[in-house]
């Protein structure tokens, strides 16, 4: 499989990638990220194996059923970035649209966060809220400080990391 690249760089480390997310599938904390790349690049292919794809996106449907929230939020990064990095308006917000499912499956948008897991969820949606150029989702930033709130106020100390404050800034 090749993936269509203008200038051809990095074709031959293409099976490489592939490779090593195949066999990084078969690691339970990694499987649904590793999934999800696969069908990512899968989908970007020269020639598109639709049958290749249709097994990667049952398998991705039921990895979801078993993640683990750290799981779930490395998966929800990865579309993240996708989206961000997407050729199409309507790839980026496919891309997102996946990065929320998975991250409310994780948190609810007025929570306080009770775990590590839980606070990097809210500053991760907080992220995408300020990466979409969607406008349906922004709030004037209030839904982006909610979540931000949310990851602060749930911890004893209540000490904003680098990240929320970046996105707390931006928000403003």
């Amino acid at each position: 499989m090749s993936i269509s690249n203008p200038n051809g760089e990095g074709r031959g480390r293409l099976g490489e990638a592939l490779r090593e997310l195949s066999f990084l599938k078969t690691r339970q904390d990694l499987e649904l990220s590793s999934v999800v790349a696969l069908l990512f690049f899968h989908r970007l292919a020269e020639n598109i194996d639709y049958e290749e794809i249709e097994i990667l996106s049952n398998l991705a449907a039921r990895a979801t059923e078993r993640a683990s929230e750290p799981s779930l939020l490395l998966c929800a990064q990865f579309h993240l970035y996708a989206g961000i990095h997407a050729t199409s308006n309507e790839r980026l917000c496919e891309q997102f649209k996946a990065s929320r499912s998975l991250i409310r499956k994780v948190i609810e948008a007025d929570t306080i966060a009770e775990t590590e897991t839980q606070k990097q969820a809210h500053i991760l949606w907080a992220w995408i809220q300020l990466s979409s150029p969607m406008d349906s989702w922004h709030n004037d930033g209030r839904d982006v400080l909610r979540h931000l709130d949310g990851a602060t106020c749930g911890s004893e100390e209540s000490v904003w990391d680098l990240e929320s404050l970046m996105a707390h800034a931006s928000a403003l």
